[in-house]
């Protein structure tokens, strides 16, 4: 009886399956590596023109409510914000070109004044 219960248990229908799955399932692929994703995004995503107006820049069309553009900037908000932290510095400095179209957007679509500039360190 034990025996059997280890065959069953240990048992591979093909050669190359993993010892550790079950009998009958196909394995799935290894998750992608984080760092080799971002790589390739970066690589491959379209660059932003700087020279572009803000509105372009933040898909901002005029036939959009205030709380459709509200929305829009606040997700591109969160999107660039992330992104200007990262390690990647094309990531950072198209971040950048993004979130100060963001606060121009604001500021012309929803009245919103722009920040302070922070203090200068003496």
């Amino acid at each position: 009886m034990i025996p059997d219960f280890l065959h069953r248990l240990f048992r591979r229908d093909t050669p190359t399956a993993h010892p550790h799955a079950r009998a009958g399932t196909a394995s799935r692929p290894a998750a992608e590596d984080p760092v080799a994703a971002a790589v390739r995004e970066a690589t491959t995503r379209p660059k932003i023109d700087p020279a572009a107006r803000p509105e372009d820049l933040c898909g901002l069309t005029p036939s959009m409510s205030p709380e459709a553009i509200r929305g829009q900037l606040a997700r591109l908000h969160r999107r660039h914000n992330r992104a200007a932290a990262s390690l990647n510095r094309e990531l950072r400095e198209e971040a950048d070109i993004m979130l100060d179209a963001i606060a121009r957007c604001r500021e012309r679509f929803l009245g919103v004044p722009a920040a302070p500039p922070p203090p200068a360190d003496s």
